[in-house]
C-alpha cells in the first residue's frame, strides 16, 4: 500500500466521519465506503464485496440516544484496505473488522461527544448574544477541527504500520486458524440477520434465514438468486398468513 493511497483513504475517512457528508448523502453504508476504498486501492470490486460483508454487522445493533455499539466506518476503512493488500477473503476480512468495529464504537463516540460539548457551549453562548457568525462557527467549523486529528492520525498509523504486519501475521497463521476465521466470518451475517428478526419480534421467521443461509453455503447459490427466493418466500408467507387471518375472522 503506497503512502498516497494511505493518505487518500485517511482523508476520505475523515471527511465522511467528521462532516455531515456521510449522513446527508449516503449514511453509514459500509458497502459504499468499501467501494470507495476499493477505488483508491485499485480494486473496486473486492472493496465492494468486503464492504458488503462488513455491512452485515449492522443488522443487529440498534442506535438509540446517540450510542453506537459498532463503528462500521472505522471497521470498513481499516479492514478493507488491509484485506485487499493481504489478499484476504470476505469472511476473514469480516472477522478482522469486528474488533475494530467494537473498539472504535466504545472510544470514538464518547470522545467525539466530549469534544463536541465544547463547541456546543460556545454555540449556546453565541445564541444568547445573538451572534450568528459565532454560532455558525461553533456548529460547522470547530467540531470538524476538533475531531479531524482524532480520526485521521490513528487510521494513518494503523494503515502505515499495519499493512506489513497484517501480511506477516496472516502468513504466519496456521491453516486451521484461517479456516476457523473463514467459518466464523461466514456465520456472522446469518447471526446478524437472525438477531435483527428477533429485535423486530418475528422469531417465527428465523427458520427462513437459517434455511437460506445453509442452502446458499452448501449449494453455492449466489446472493442475488437467494434474494429472489427470499422475496418469493416472503410473498407466500404473507399470503398464507392473510389466509389464516381471513379464516379466523369468518
Amino acid at each position: 500500500m503506497s503512502l498516497a493511497q494511505i493518505i487518500l483513504i485517511c482523508l476520505l475517512y475523515t471527511i465522511l466521519t467528521v462532516t455531515p457528508v456521510m449522513h446527508v448523502i449516503m449514511g453509514p453504508m459500509a458497502f459504499v465506503m468499501g467501494f470507495l476504498c476499493g477505488i483508491i486501492m485499485g480494486d473496486w470490486k473486492t472493496g465492494l464485496i468486503l464492504g458488503a460483508a462488513i455491512q452485515t454487522l449492522n443488522m443487529a445493533p440498534v442506535t438509540a440516544g446517540g450510542t453506537n455499539s459498532y463503528d462500521l466506518q472505522t471497521a470498513t476503512f481499516v479492514a478493507v484496505p488491509l484485506a485487499i493488500v493481504s489478499n484476504l477473503s470476505a469472511e476473514v476480512a469480516l472477522a478482522l473488522a469486528i474488533p475494530f468495529a467494537v473498539l472504535a464504537g466504545s472510544i470514538y463516540t464518547p470522545l467525539e461527544c466530549t469534544l463536541n460539548s465544547i463547541s456546543a457551549n460556545m454555540g449556546e453562548r453565541a445564541a444568547e448574544r445573538g451572534d450568528t457568525k459565532a454560532l455558525n462557527r461553533a456548529v460547522n467549523l470547530w467540531p470538524p477541527l476538533y475531531n479531524t486529528p482524532a480520526r485521521f492520525i490513528p487510521l494513518f498509523l494503523i494503515l502505515y504500520f499495519g499493512s506489513g504486519f497484517i501480511t506477516q501475521l496472516v502468513d504466519a497463521f496456521p491453516t486451521w486458524l484461517m479456516n476457523g476465521l473463514s467459518v466464523a466470518g461466514g456465520i456472522l451475517p446469518a447471526v446478524g440477520f437472525a438477531l435483527f428478526l428477533n429485535l423486530i419480534g418475528k422469531c417465527q421467521l428465523l427458520v427462513y434465514f437459517f434455511f437460506g443461509f445453509y442452502i446458499s453455503y452448501v449449494c453455492g447459490i449466489s446472493t442475488i438468486v437467494m434474494s429472489i427466493f427470499g422475496v418469493i418466500l416472503a410473498i407466500l408467507h404473507n399470503w398464507f398468513m392473510e389466509g389464516k387471518e381471513a379464516e379466523g375472522g369468518m
